[in-house]
């Protein structure tokens, strides 16, 4: 079971989790389209950000990204 921090920052609904050695950041300004940030522990640097259109997209992403995904819906 993943544990979320959720938060509201400058309009954005903030998402951060751990998963699989990995730390997610989602952020969302409409509820429609998220931008997913990850940080594997361990590598230096941060991927640049990946923007998905809407909840199913970014859930087919990992079963992690599923999980979160599943909570927002609820």
């Amino acid at each position: 079971m993943i544990q979320v921090t959720t938060t509201i920052d400058d309009g954005y609904t903030v998402y951060k989790f751990e998963a699989n050695n990995t730390e997610y950041e989602v952020l969302t300004d409409d509820g429609k389209t998220y931008q997913v940030w990850s940080n594997r522990k361990g590598c230096a640097g941060r991927t640049p950000p990946t923007c998905y259109d809407s909840l199913s997209d970014m859930a087919k992403r990992s079963k992690a990204l599923a999980n979160l995904a599943t909570l927002i819906e609820a």
